[in-house]
């Protein structure tokens, strides 16, 4: 079961792939990652408005093309999608 991430114009989006729910969206201006956590092999998505972070393995990322994520594509992702 893998995890989407899509960005929109003003967000980023991340669905199920498995069931097309979204579990998590937010405005792309106001994330950020835990850049420790990810070299751990998890994403830890972090929102100024948000008092929860949004956790999961890398392993079960997915970019919008539907291939896995590693550590230096999501770092990637995060440079050209988080503001």
């Amino acid at each position: 079961m893998s995890k989407k991430f899509t960005k929109t114009a003003d967000a980023i989006i991340v669905t199920d792939t498995v069931s097309g729910l979204i579990i998590f969206e937010q405005p792309s201006s106001s994330m950020y990652y835990d850049s420790m956590s990810l070299d751990k092999g998890v994403i830890c998505l972090k929102s100024v408005f948000q008092k929860n972070d949004f956790n999961m393995n890398l392993s079960e990322a997915v970019n919008e093309q539907g291939t896995s994520f590693n550590v230096e594509t999501f770092r990637n992702f995060s440079r050209l999608n988080f503001s």
